[in-house]
């Protein structure tokens, strides 16, 4: 397997695996927040490696071409710093900025959250 790779064991697709992300069941939900990100995970010890959820709100960003360029930009700089994370968290990327940031910020967002979710 790719050490920098992202397969599909990797994504959090499942509605049923998502809807337990929200609502809390099996574990602590634990929160971080990295501007422009709100990080919410669940600590999985059931796979080896974590799962992402990306969400961009389409109320902020009507057009697709938009809310794409932002999830392209936090798979990239979450498949280059998953390294941060020991344990396996089943993880959800909620985008809370205004405007579309760019790639740097982004990736400082996304390291400062995971290095948050690994302190606990």
């Amino acid at each position: 397997m790719k050490e920098f790779g992202l397969p599909k064991s990797e994504r959090l697709y499942l509605n049923k695996e998502i809807d337990s992300l929200f609502q809390r069941k099996g574990g602590e939900q634990i929160s971080a927040f990295g501007y422009p990100f709100k990080i919410v995970a669940l600590l999985n010890p059931d796979v080896a490696a974590s799962q992402i959820l990306i969400s961009v709100p389409k109320k902020k960003f009507k057009k697709a071409v938009d809310r794409n360029l932002v999830k392209r930009r936090t798979r990239e700089a979450y498949r280059l710093n998953k390294n941060l994370l020991e344990k396996s968290y089943m993880i959800a990327f909620i985008y809370i900025g205004e405007t579309i940031a760019d790639y740097e910020q982004i990736e400082k967002g996304v390291v400062k959250g995971l290095e948050g979710l690994a302190k606990t």
